[in-house]
């Protein structure tokens, strides 16, 4: 991974090369990713099958270019390989050599010159071209360490691989899928290291990325519209993070222990598209900006940076209808499933009990350490996503009304279409850690109802 690093400051500027020719020379270093079974001679034959296509060396250069790098490498369709693989010959020349189904597979990620790729297809396509780049960027052909077996070889070229996916957009399951195969033996091989140790090693390459460049997006504030807004408006900015969308168990899961309620079961699949949520709980000095006065139910006031309290579903869709005028934007609250997969992590989750830990202390102001009160937003560990407060602090509200799960997997569910309560989350500075949990569902308050230890986040 070091040299890897290093390459990416610096590379010699040299050509990618379309090749349909036959490829001679004996192959003295190779490396295969699973299913790629090659031992020495000839490097590959062509054949009639294989027809000169761009798409392959496209997509490689389009990857390098994310890190400043040129090609360094001949790319050439070979039908000896059964996906993709790093090569080199007896002159030292460096190889990335595709199989036509390979070919084809890349095809459907359609990518363009500009981004890579433009829609979710297949990443597992990609972690296997990753893999193979990683053993040419970790010079592990052309420059070997003669200290590293060919597993740590493999582990460190999936490694460069989890940093690759992260920066061209995939989530870490994404960036792991490739490893699931039915081509990667769970326990491995004499020279690939066994499916778990993989996993960990795209997902440390891919955490080394996310904190290197962390996926957020600051809202910056529009013009405002007249003087009056230009008063109320000049400090409104929000720090949104974007959370790429994904499929997670929503419900009791196995870390909630026998902390759960009988509402908050059945688990059951659900699947959330992308969206942005704030950083942070709303404060009173955006609700200020906003509507121009605290909240009648405002009990601790005077803290500018502690989270809004006092407001009802009711007061709150008064304050998103204002601020999306004023703005331009389309401030919501989030759905109950936004909100939890939010507050597991998002795809970045690593199945904490509390948003961020399973220690309550380190993410969480509750009844046991908040001296009864709200506290200044962030104060406290934020989470995988980078959010802070999720659980305690204040409860947050939901747009959905209330119902009971429904079992079978679900594609951003939104809730009944109309019931006598609204859901809250997260729990509160005077709340119990058993319903401080990610998973609590606080389902007993009416959309007009308003609390000292309720308030709200924006998502956008």
């Amino acid at each position: 991974m070091k040299k890897f690093l290093e390459l990416l400051k610096w590379t010699a500027p040299l050509i990618l090369v379309c090749c349909s020719f036959t490829l001679t020379g004996q192959a003295t270093q190779l490396s295969n990713f699973y299913g790629n079974s090659q031992n020495g001679g000839d490097i590959c034959v062509s054949s009639e099958n294989i027809s000169p296509d761009g798409e392959v060396e496209k997509l490689v250069t389009l990857i390098l270019q994310k890190f400043g790098v040129r090609s360094r490498y001949l790319v050439v369709p070979c039908d000896r390989t059964e996906n993709c693989q790093a090569i080199v010959d007896d002159r030292g020349t460096a190889y990335i050599l595709y199989n036509p189904n390979f070919l084809s597979r890349v095809r459907g990620l359609s990518f363009t010159n500009s981004s890579l790729p433009q829609y979710e297809q297949d990443w597992a396509t990609l972690t296997i071209l990753a893999h193979e780049l990683g053993h040419h960027l970790n010079l592990h052909l052309t420059n070997p360490d003669p200290s590293l077996t060919n597993v740590e070889l493999e582990l460190e070229a999936d490694e460069t691989a989890g940093h690759i996916l992260y920066k061209l957009g995939a989530t870490l399951k994404e960036s792991q899928r490739a490893m699931y195969s039915s081509s990667v033996p769970v326990n491995g091989s004499s020279t690939h290291p066994p499916r778990a140790q993989r996993l960990a090693a795209i997902e440390k390459g891919w955490r080394d990325a996310e904190r290197e460049f962390p996926r957020t997006l600051p809202v910056e504030q529009p013009e405002p519209m007249n003087q009056d807004e230009r008063v109320s408006n000049k400090y409104l900015q929000f720090d949104m993070v974007k959370v790429r969308g994904g499929t997670f168990t929503m419900g009791c899961t196995g870390e909630q222990g026998s902390d759960c309620y009988d509402w908050e079961k059945p688990a059951h699949q659900v699947t959330v598209s992308e969206f942005y949520i704030g950083r942070y709980e709303v404060t009173q000095r955006e609700w200020r900006q906003v509507i121009g006065s605290d909240p009648p139910g405002l009990r601790f006031k005077g803290c500018d940076n502690c989270p809004v309290e006092g407001v009802s579903w009711e007061d709150i869709q008064q304050f998103l209808s204002k601020l999306n005028a004023m703005t331009g934007k389309t401030y919501r609250l989030p759905t109950e499933a936004e909100w939890e997969y939010a507050a597991r992590g998002g795809a970045l989750s690593r199945g904490y009990k509390y948003s961020g830990s399973n220690s309550l202390d380190a993410v969480a102001w509750h009844d046991g350490n908040s001296g009864d009160k709200t506290r200044p937003v962030g104060q406290k560990q934020a989470n995988e996503l980078g959010l802070y407060d999720m659980n305690g602090n204040v409860w947050e509200w939901c747009q959905d009304w209330y119902g009971p799960y429904a079992a079978g997997a679900q594609t951003n569910p939104k809730g009944p279409s109309r019931a006598a309560n609204r859901i809250i989350r997260g729990g509160s500075w005077n709340s119990g850690a058993r319903y401080c949990r990610n998973t609590y569902r606080n389902i007993s308050n009416p959309p007009s109802f308003r609390s000292f230890n309720l308030g709200f986040r924006l998502v956008l």
